[in-house]
């Protein structure tokens, strides 16, 4: 993985041996979904749904996994325990534009490795 990169995708080619083409259907499925689940997080957030907010950070969590994004694997366990524990809310705002800000450019990086259009 270059080390500029936010994502390594070495769980997946693990997974499925190196087939290129199922890996860019994973990439695929990536930037197809994570920014629904980007979205969802922010309307939750704005909106003060924390049921909802904590059940699409948990989702989002195994993509993020998946793809190894080092800088928000702790990050969003974070969202999801103060939003389960209800405690220090004002590091909420700071943690969500973190996740807004590299996910997008974790897909601006796949989109461009991957040659993906859109």
């Amino acid at each position: 993985m270059n080390s500029d990169k936010l994502y390594d995708l070495s769980d997946i080619t693990e997974f499925i041996e190196d087939d290129d083409e199922q890996i860019g259907y994973f990439v695929s499925i990536f930037i197809d979904d994570v920014p629904v689940m980007l979205s969802n997080i922010n309307q939750a957030f704005k909106s003060s749904e924390y049921e909802q907010l904590k059940f699409h950070a948990h989702k989002l969590k195994s993509s993020i996994d998946l793809f190894k994004i080092k800088d928000l694997q702790t990050d969003i366990r974070t969202i999801e325990n103060l939003v389960n524990d209800r405690s220090d809310p004002e590091k909420l705002p700071a943690l969500i534009d973190k996740l807004n800000s590299s996910l997008n450019l974790a897909i601006q990086q796949l989109k461009k490795d991957f040659n993906i259009n859109g």
